[in-house]
């Protein structure tokens, strides 16, 4: 049966952030091969679910290899000792091109579908939950292959590039649920202009890779999103000021405790914003009859 429409952004962490922990945030996101069960217990709560990543973008930028074995191990051992309620497991998937490079040709791009399709399965063989990931620039048809083989209860990540325009990602994006949902746009989405007057009752279940604007999480059904845009206080010494743009929060020189002080109360505010989010976008789909599939 559908599910009902819960939306989920996961905090991408590192360590056990005092923010986090003081917040007690609710759905969080650790890349492999993080101390999971270490870290839990030291931020001092029981997390309703985790998003647990492959470093597979992460080896990607850095040239780096991962083994699918070893990420396997790690995975069967937080199934066998769960560190939340629900787990899910990013693919170690093959991201076509490199960093700061040439788009990657066709050639480039079913190659590295094959590698992930791999790696996919020998996870799968393992009993590890896999969320498979379709990137800007594969085919429309690995979209749909991607989601006919999570099924009804699985999930898909949607993946933009980091290294194009905002604008290339956003059209990226709304082509992924244009052609996943019947008669979806966004002028739809958000007037609720669609055939009947009525958003279709069940989507997939899409999780964006990376998503950090506002505007992009609001601006699709998304089932979940992560981003690591609460961390910018601390690592960058800069605020999301109510456009959603980054800015300077103090002058070079300015004295360390007061720079923590400060820090901790943005990132406080960035993660009271994202439980705003959930709950307000979560009512608004409850009222208009939307399900995840």
């Amino acid at each position: 049966m559908p599910r009902a429409a819960q939306v989920r952004i996961y905090a991408a962490i590192s360590g056990p952030d005092k923010s986090i922990a003081e917040a007690r945030y609710p759905w969080l996101l650790a890349a492999y091969p993080t101390g999971v069960l270490g870290l839990v217990q030291r931020l001092g709560y029981r997390p309703e679910g985790m998003m647990l990543d492959s470093g597979a973008y992460s080896a990607w930028t850095r040239k780096l290899a991962i083994d699918v074995e070893a990420y396997a191990a790690w995975a069967i051992s937080l199934l066998d000792r769960p560190p939340a309620d629900d787990l899910l497991f990013l693919n170690l998937d093959v991201i076509p091109g490199r960093k700061g490079g040439a788009a990657p040709g066709h050639a480039e791009i079913r190659e590295a579908m094959l590698r992930s399709d791999e790696n996919a399965e020998a996870l799968r063989s393992t009993g590890v939950p896999v969320v498979e990931v379709y990137h800007q620039g594969e085919p429309p048809a690995r979209l749909e292959q991607l989601v006919a083989r999570a099924g009804p209860n699985g999930v898909v990540g949607i993946s933009p590039r980091k290294d194009t325009s905002h604008q290339a990602r956003e059209a990226f994006v709304d082509a992924v649920f244009h052609q996943s949902i019947t008669a979806w746009t966004p002028e739809a989405e958000r007037d609720n202009l669609y055939p009947g007057g009525k958003v279709p009752r069940t989507v997939p279940r899409f999780h964006g890779l990376g998503v950090s604007r506002e505007r992009t999480m609001r601006r699709y059904p998304w089932y979940s999103c992560d981003s690591t845009t609460w961390m910018v206080p601390r690592r960058y010494g800069e605020k999301i000021n109510r456009q959603g743009r980054q800015e300077r929060m103090w002058p070079r020189g300015e004295p360390a405790p007061q720079r923590e002080v400060i820090a901790s109360i943005e990132e406080r505010k960035i993660l009271t914003r994202w439980a705003y989010i959930m709950e307000s976008m979560g009512e608004v789909r409850a009222r208009r009859g939307l399900r995840f599939t």
